[in-house]
């Protein structure tokens, strides 16, 4: 979705690699030219149940950082044991991020995800390999991936950010320098709403679900639909994440009238024919407002996340159906500038974008 529909557009000389989703890929591919990371990444793994090397590291570094988080959050983590198997897959990893870069000798290399790559991005660091992150959700102050505020830095980040667009990176203190940050655009989104803008809209009401906050919004839209009058539909697009387990995990969307959903219906078709969207801080959340489509936050964890939108925009958030109801019977089409999240023209941005990662 990232991707593809830039590098073909621009016929680049590409080669994607691609790593296991739960152990598996999908098939057949939609990307062409494609090559697997699984011998590296499962090396790592492989490496760990060989080894017979200390399984956790206990310095006094380790020691502190345990202490700190059992005294402030009184959680008992074995960070000796992450950290363990953080350095053992490096040990593994680099080498041999090295000889893939030195095969495929890429001009720029590009990652959806820029956390969680560190070994490739210092193996790239050391061939002298500009890194381009490509954004792949929101970003925000509250992020851990993306947010280094005051003194805190990141040893091996992406060297350049080509975001969705400008209001993303407002405010936020990146590991990137912020003349790297270019506003490009979402080319998959823009395509999709070209499709979609005309549909009729119904009376809808679909919730933006996601695995973290699954059980609040599903027990909302269950309560919901007893509540409605007839005539109006309540949807509930479940997060990918759910597919396979919703009906262990929320038996009450089971036993009501709420439509749910997994992929038979295409998100940005439902985005664009819903009255109104409900969610909590979803990347779909913000597709929806690409569309001018009705808005309304619920209470729980991660709300944080959309303080720009509450505090700038002034997007309703409820706590419960009652006031959900409230809202839906008055919620206007979202009125926010749809190139503030999404800058047009993302084909034209990213080539100029990629122009000048070259030129420096």
């Amino acid at each position: 979705l990232y991707i593809d529909p830039l590098f073909e557009e621009l016929s680049l000389d590409s080669q994607y690699i691609e790593s296991d989703h739960n152990l598996a890929h999908h098939r057949p591919p939609k990307t062409s030219n494609v090559d697997y990371l699984d011998l590296i990444t499962f090396a790592s793994t492989i490496y760990r149940k060989l080894s017979r090397g200390h399984e956790r590291l206990s310095s006094s570094r380790v020691i502190e950082v345990e202490s700190e988080l059992d005294e402030r959050f009184s959680v008992d983590i074995d960070v000796g044991r992450l950290v363990y198997e953080e350095l053992t897959d490096r040990r593994v990893y680099l080498p041999m991020y090295r000889r893939l870069l030195k095969r495929v000798s890429p001009e720029v290399a590009f990652v959806v995800v820029g956390y969680g790559r560190e070994s490739f991005i210092e193996a790239c660091a050391e061939a002298d390999i500009p890194v381009v992150e490509l954004q792949h959700g929101t970003i925000d102050k509250y992020h851990l991936g993306y947010s280094f505020p005051g003194d805190r830095e990141k040893r091996f980040a992406p060297d350049f950010l080509f975001s969705f667009g400008p209001a993303w990176t407002d405010g936020v203190e990146l590991p990137i320098d912020e003349e790297n940050v270019f506003p490009v655009g979402y080319e998959y989104l823009e395509r999709e709403y070209e499709r979609y803008r005309d549909t009729k809209s119904q009376e809808e009401v679909v919730f933006i679900s996601q695995g973290t906050v699954g059980e609040r919004l599903s027990k909302l839209a269950a309560k919901l639909v007893a509540n409605l009058q007839q005539g109006t539909t309540i949807t509930y697009k479940l997060h990918p994440g759910e597919y396979d387990r919703w009906r262990g995990e929320y038996p009450w969307l089971r036993e009501s009238n709420v439509d749910v959903v997994a992929d038979e219906v295409p998100l940005y078709e439902l985005l664009s024919r819903a009255s109104t969207q409900v969610g909590v801080y979803s990347t779909a959340v913000y597709e929806g407002l690409r569309f001018g489509t009705p808005t309304v936050l619920v209470d729980t964890n991660g709300i944080s996340h959309m303080e720009k939108l509450v505090v700038e925009h002034d997007v309703p958030v409820v706590s419960d159906v009652d006031e959900l109801q409230t809202f839906l019977s008055s919620v206007q089409e979202t009125q926010i500038d749809p190139e503030l999240f999404f800058c047009e023209s993302p084909i034209n941005n990213f080539e100029r974008a990629l122009e000048s990662v070259r030129n420096q």
